[in-house]
């Protein structure tokens, strides 16, 4: 029996070791190469993860900031287009504008060229039109054209009216007042033009005799309120004028002229003939 048995246990060995041989081991050289491709792969997992984590949380974290930008983005887009517009309608404003002011200069031209015909005609119906000045309140009566037509053959005699003076009507400017320091203006119409001529020049003649109850009255042409104005602008040079002893006079519509060296001298306006005033040298007085 112990034969056997170690004859057995013999041809066991032989079989296990044989088994052995056929079972196949692992290869201690392929092992880190396996392992690196599980890093790899576990170092690409990670990487994908911790990139969608990122992107999640940026995406999270910006979208308040995108929100924004395009919000920003589109009010800078509709502020452009306003410009864009405003600019459009500014453009044809301007050309509108410009229009209007040469229409504007043109109407201003015409309105100053009616504006003097309207001024010359009205000053054209009033060519027979005498003013008096320094006449009393009252004393006319009633019947001021009779008053008027026995006071002017009075104060210029026959022989500068040989015939009654014809007038077509007579009466005072403005409305009566009591509180007046001054009589008004009386205004008198001659029915011939030529017989008013006469009358002022007679009383340019007869300058320190016009007067009528110790007052002294002033004969005067009757003009526009425009022209009145403008020959009044004249009234301190020509006090200066009267001082210096030169002769002078107004043209119609305002221009006065200085007789100066038998010469006449013309000035538009109070300015030139300010500084005309002011160049001349003080010549012996003459009559005025």
């Amino acid at each position: 029996m112990p034969a056997k048995n170690k004859g057995q246990d013999a041809v066991h060995e032989e079989s296990t070791l044989a088994e052995a041989k056929l079972t196949p081991q692992p290869d201690s050289s392929s092992l880190p190469a396996e392992w690196e491709n599980l890093r790899t792969v576990l170092m690409a997992e990670l990487t994908a993860t911790l990139s969608s984590l990122l992107n999640s949380a940026l995406e999270k974290a910006l979208a308040p900031i995108s929100a924004s930008r395009s919000s920003i983005r589109q009010l800078a887009d509709s502020q452009n287009q306003r410009l864009t517009d405003l600019e459009s309608a500014l453009s044809g404003y301007s050309d509108r504008i410009v229009s209007m002011e040469k229409s504007l200069s043109q109407l201003q031209t015409e309105n100053r060229r009616l504006v003097d015909e309207v001024d010359d005609l009205e000053n054209r119906s009033r060519r027979s039109n005498m003013r008096i000045i320094g006449l009393p309140e009252g004393v006319e009566g009633s019947d001021a054209v009779g008053f008027v037509a026995g006071l002017l053959s009075e104060a210029l005699g026959q022989e500068c009216l040989p015939t009654p003076l014809v007038l077509d009507r007579a009466h005072r400017i403005g409305r009566s007042n009591g509180l007046r320091s001054k009589p008004r203006a009386m205004i008198v119409c001659f029915h011939n033009f030529q017989d008013k001529e006469k009358v002022l020049r007679k009383s340019r003649e007869l300058a320190d005799q016009r007067t009528f109850q110790g007052r002294k009255i002033s004969f005067f042409r009757d003009f526009s309120a425009n022209i009145t104005q403008r020959r009044a602008g004249f009234k301190q040079v020509k006090s200066q004028l009267y001082e210096k002893g030169l002769k002078f006079g107004m043209q119609y519509p305002a221009r006065l002229w200085v007789l100066l060296d038998n010469k006449r001298c013309f000035s538009d306006n109070t300015q030139e003939a300010q500084v005309f005033l002011d160049r001349l040298e003080t010549p012996a007085r003459a009559t005025p």
